[in-house]
């Protein structure tokens, strides 16, 4: 059960927008510019690699600039394709600091939480990147501050991060604040031990490791 919220900060890709939706259509149209057959097996090899890179950041084991001088390069890799795998994530940028396909319900839901809360993001992604995202979308507005790794110095789940972006969001007491995401790991559990209440965001059942679990981002309109 959540108690006294007064503030709420969400995490972007995945609880704002569909970044699989987003990053599918961005590939998919750039193996069709250059000619590189698209394969059932692309986009899931993707996603995994994906996955792998962005643990890594959070662990403090890599930074982004060498997820985007490796990651596409990872991929094309493991798919057997001989295509430059930098040049492809310059493009694969590009396109995603133009996408903004959202999480069914998520800007109805962002519009009417600003109307109650003054919401921060939290995100470990590029910080123009998600500037422009939000711009697009409409929403920049509703959101008091933007706080993404690269701008903060850390990165989500480190306790730095979360006492670091309590900090700038002027928020004296960290359980007054919710951590929205979908991220057990980076969102839930970092936000849990910064002593932050936590809503998951997520197809699993158990809510044993946050105060709230919701399948559907519009459920928090009812829920606060």
């Amino acid at each position: 059960m959540l108690k006294n919220v007064k503030y709420i900060f969400f995490d972007v890709d995945d609880t704002i927008f569909d970044f699989d939706k987003c990053a599918e259509k961005i590939i998919s149209g750039l193996f069709e510019k250059y000619s590189l057959r698209y394969t059932p097996e692309v986009f899931p090899s993707f996603k995994k690699i994906n996955k792998q890179f962005w643990r890594r950041i959070e662990q403090g084991e890599i930074d982004r600039k060498y997820l985007t001088e490796h990651r596409f390069e990872t991929v094309f890799a493991y798919l057997g394709i001989d295509f430059d795998g930098p040049a492809f994530e310059k493009d694969f940028l590009r396109g995603l600091h133009d996408s903004c396909e959202e999480v069914d319900g998520a800007i109805d839901t962002v519009k009417y939480m600003a109307a109650k809360y003054p919401l921060f993001v939290a995100s470990n992604a590029f910080y123009e990147q998600q500037i422009n995202r939000l711009t697009l979308a409409g929403i920049i507005d509703c959101f008091k501050g933007v706080f993404v790794s690269e701008k903060v110095g850390c990165n989500k789940p480190s306790p730095e991060f979360f006492a670091k972006i309590l900090n700038l969001a002027h928020v004296d007491k960290p359980d007054s604040a919710l951590m929205v995401g979908d991220s057990l790991e980076a969102d839930i559990i970092g936000a849990k031990k910064a002593g932050m209440q936590t809503c998951w965001f997520t197809g699993e059942k158990s809510d044993k490791h946050a105060d709230i679990i919701i399948h559907s981002i519009s459920k928090l309109k009812e829920i606060l």
